[in-house]
């Protein structure tokens, strides 16, 4: 059991805390047609821009990891840190359990979405999926969301990590399944400017202890000289 209020309280302590829902997400509408890792970063320095914040620190976990590297190495004089929780790698896209476990989640949404289910079972899906209010998914709204489905489940990260030239910090539980410790360990050996932070948990080890996570990464931040 995770409570997110929690960990939005303990990195508001540290930090000027802004949640945005991804397009796609939440409260926001999803994107016209299928977004890559590039489109997300492409319009979140958009937005960080317009609410005037500059350079700041970058962090993204697990999927959205993909979207803060892509964010890093398109964008490095608009970062000052980039920091990736438990983050998958387009190696990952080729272990058998994740395609085999990418391949069942598709079959039953095409099961899910299909017309012979009543609709209120069709909206606790998809507002489970995406954390979307349920009141914003009718019979007009249902199938702009389904472009969601390949957006999350198709992605690949047109990048290089080894491009990168900011401070990296990697958060890793230990034990996690969906995106493994060589993760991390990977990144650490080919990017030389990088701080490695392991954790006993899996892969909601962040959620479960931000205090303890998050007094991690300000230290290892004030390794690089970056005061928060």
């Amino acid at each position: 059991q995770v409570d997110f209020n929690f960990w939005k309280k303990v990195f508001a302590k540290y930090f000027y805390l802004i949640i945005a829902d991804n397009p796609g997400f939440g409260e926001s509408d999803p994107p016209p047609r299928i977004w890559s890792f590039i489109d997300y970063a492409t319009f979140f320095n958009t937005f960080i821009k317009q609410i005037g914040i500059s350079k700041p620190i970058i962090m993204g976990k697990s999927w959205g990891g993909g979207i803060a590297l892509t964010y890093a190495v398109s964008f490095p004089n608009d970062t000052k840190a980039l920091i990736l929780v438990n983050s998958g790698t387009n190696e990952d896209a080729d272990r058998f359990f994740v395609k085999f476990g990418i391949t069942i989640t598709k079959f039953l949404i095409k099961i899910i979405t299909s017309r012979i289910v009543p609709m209120n079972i069709k909206k606790y899906f998809i507002s489970g999926l995406l954390n979307i209010p349920s009141e914003k998914i009718n019979k007009n709204t249902f199938s702009k969301y389904l472009i969601m489905e390949d957006t999350i489940f198709d992605f690949v990260a047109e990048i290089d990590h080894r491009e990168l030239k900011m401070p990296l910090i990697l958060v890793w539980g230990e034990h996690d399944f969906w995106a493994p410790v060589r993760n991390a360990y990977k990144l650490h050996k080919d990017v030389s400017n990088s701080v490695l932070l392991l954790f006993r948990g899996k892969h909601l080890m962040m959620e479960k202890r931000p205090q303890e996570v998050i007094e991690k990464i300000i230290e290892s931040l004030k390794k690089f000289n970056i005061v928060v």
